[in-house]
């Protein structure tokens, strides 16, 4: 059995673009959102994080869960 697949590469790919752009903007936004929440935990004093209950070590981590999610989603 034969298939034939005929493309028309003659219009531009609007959709394409716009799932791109779409995609670089939630890139930026999640950016962001991880820069800022790192800037503000690191900003704050050991004590204050250990009133919260956080290690300096997690902040990264906590930044990262905050913009992108948890490893399990």
């Amino acid at each position: 059995m034969a298939y034939v697949n005929i493309a028309n590469h003659n219009g531009f790919n609007l959709d394409g673009v716009l799932a791109a752009l779409r995609s670089l903007k939630t890139n930026m936004v999640n950016r962001r959102v991880f820069r800022t929440t790192f800037t503000e935990l690191n900003a704050l004093s050991t004590r204050d994080l250990a009133d919260l209950g956080i290690n300096r070590s997690e902040i990264r981590r906590m930044a990262w869960e905050a913009a992108y999610g948890s490893k399990g989603q």
